[in-house]
């Protein structure tokens, strides 16, 4: 999977509009790397995940928060929202496994009839 760009955007609450940047490079770098790997087990497929975030806020010099500050309260968020990510993921990968199944065996019952 590679994830191309990554833009934070600006919610108005009263409107639920969402508002992204012109150039998000301006305010952030990121870049994703996600690897997926499976194989074929006595008990079915094993799938194993792996994701890897690198997140560079680019906050100017006279903003008055540590940067210590900003990493603690932005940390709990990025990482989150990666295992969110990934759980969906998953269980999208699941459903489909599960259709398939489901459509096999339809066929292996129509072959038996």
């Amino acid at each position: 999977v590679s994830v191309l760009e990554t833009n934070p955007g600006l919610m108005d609450a009263a409107s639920g509009e969402v508002e992204y940047q012109e150039d998000p490079g301006e305010l952030i770098e990121t870049n994703t790397k996600v690897v997926m790997r499976w194989r074929q087990v006595k008990t079915g497929l094993r799938v194993s995940q792996e994701a890897s975030q690198r997140f560079l806020l680019k906050v100017p010099g006279w903003f008055p928060v540590p940067d210590a500050v900003i990493e603690a309260v932005l940390r709990p968020f990025i990482e989150q929202s990666i295992a969110g990510s990934q759980r969906g993921v998953v269980e999208r990968l699941q459903d489909l496994l599960r259709a398939a199944d489901s459509q096999s065996e339809r066929k292996g019952a129509l072959h038996r009839a």
